[in-house]
């Protein structure tokens, strides 16, 4: 029985192979977790927001060999399979025939992976993910909190764990000494909501 012929209530108790996982329809909104589906809940209307206007600000300013995605799997384990989906990512992408793809990324080929904490995610996004980014030597990892306020907590790879950087809110430039070409005015990330 194929994967997708499978009723989802067995699908997501059920253990995946990677490429199981990988063969899934691109509008499943799942990590997977030793081999296990981890269904990620919706993004609210803020966090959607946030997202975009980070995508879009990190694109604009990213050097030339670097890409900026959103929902890009980083394949962290094979067996049992292990890949989580950060809300933005920045890496640089594989030349062609070398095993990526456009549809995901290995941990050696990310500079930042970035967590818009939500309020099915706070767990997973301030304790969970961070571990295994730094375990997999991810150098930054930037958590976004937007409640009560919108702030980035931006931490760096030092020795094998994250070592917090900077803390940025509401007035204030996104900026660091160790990505140069970086400068986001925070607010604008509000987009239309601000």
């Amino acid at each position: 029985m194929l994967l997708l012929d499978r009723p989802a209530s067995e699908v997501l108790h059920a253990s995946l192979t990677l490429a199981e996982f990988l063969a899934l329809p691109e509008d499943t909104r799942c990590e997977i977790v030793d081999g296990i589906l981890r269904p990620m809940a919706t993004p609210s209307e803020l966090h959607r927001e946030v997202q975009k206007y980070l995508t879009w600000r990190l694109t604009e300013q990213r050097p030339k060999d670097l890409r900026v995605s959103w929902e890009l799997s980083v394949i962290f384990q094979v067996i049992p399979p292990t890949a989580y989906i950060p809300d933005v990512l920045v890496y640089r992408p594989r030349p062609a025939g070398t095993g990526g793809t456009s549809a995901n990324s290995v941990p050696c080929d990310v500079l930042i992976a970035v967590e818009i904490v939500s309020p099915g995610s706070q767990t997973a996004d301030r304790y969970e993910k961070p571990v295994q980014y730094a375990r997999n030597g991810i150098p930054h990892y930037w958590r976004v909190e937007v409640d009560p306020a919108l702030e980035i907590h931006t931490h760096r790879l030092v020795d094998g764990a994250y070592q917090p950087a900077f803390r940025f809110g509401r007035g204030t430039d996104l900026a660091d000494p160790a990505l140069p070409w970086l400068d986001i005015d925070v607010d604008g990330l509000l987009g239309e909501l601000d």
